[in-house]
């Protein structure tokens, strides 16, 4: 976690008095996004620099189609407790968005329920939220 915290420095998202709060909140157990972000750091850039440091493909989600048949294989429950978006099949495997780079629980979860390999991109959490409740419709919002 401190190469990613130095990146962030590096790259100018923090400063040395935000990277020391973001550290102590990280050493707490807060997820490093929601440090971050609550530190001032823009969340699409945050996202930008993680996809960039793992590998893992940042997406938009502005005016993508889901599809409601793939939608249809998860539990809702899991998709807006742990923000996740399933985009597409693609050779056997199923590309998920998430904000969270961290949350391997959920992660886990939608494999288990689907028995195939998931395959995670990154997408800011607004527009998560936001593509979750026009797919699922309005039980989105009883669900969180």
């Amino acid at each position: 976690m401190d190469f990613v915290l130095t990146k962030m420095l590096e790259e100018g998202l923090l400063d040395e008095e935000a990277l020391q709060r973001v550290s102590a909140l990280v050493a707490e157990g807060r997820p490093l996004e929601d440090a971050a972000v609550g530190a001032g750091v823009p969340e699409e850039k945050l996202l930008r620099l993680l996809s960039g440091l793992f590998d893992i493909p940042y997406v938009e989600l502005e005016g993508r189609d889901v599809p409601k048949e793939l939608l249809a294989k998860f539990p809702a429950r899991i998709l807006v407790g742990h923000q996740l978006l399933p985009l597409e099949e693609k050779n056997g495997s199923v590309v998920v968005a998430t904000s969270r780079i961290g949350d391997a629980a959920g992660l886990d979860e939608l494999r288990l329920a689907c028995g195939r390999d998931i395959l995670r991109v990154l997408a800011p959490s607004n527009e998560l939220d936001r593509c979750l409740k026009r797919v699922l419709g309005i039980g989105a919002d009883t669900l969180q």
